[in-house]
């Protein structure tokens, strides 16, 4: 599990970013969704600003670790925003 505060959500044709605690490549982990699940997760901008909790399999891409969403259980608004 990772907690860390929203601070970039990029929606592109194939493929969405939620990076914490940083912007771009500056950003020290990254959430993707794939087109085949973004449906199931509405406006990810609604993450913009907010402090959550993301859970699943943590893999290294790029030397950056990240996880693949599938699911909307996977991320959740936590306190302390």
């Amino acid at each position: 599990m990772v907690t860390g505060k929203v601070e970039q959500v990029t929606i592109r044709p194939n493929i969405n970013f939620i990076n914490l605690d940083g912007i771009g490549r500056d950003a020290p982990f990254t959430a993707i969704i794939f087109p085949d699940n973004a449906d199931k997760f509405g406006d990810l901008d609604r993450f913009k600003g907010q402090n959550v909790e993301i859970s699943g399999t943590v893999t290294e891409y790029h030397n950056k670790p990240e996880i693949i969403l599938e699911s909307p259980d996977q991320i959740k608004v936590v306190g302390g925003n």
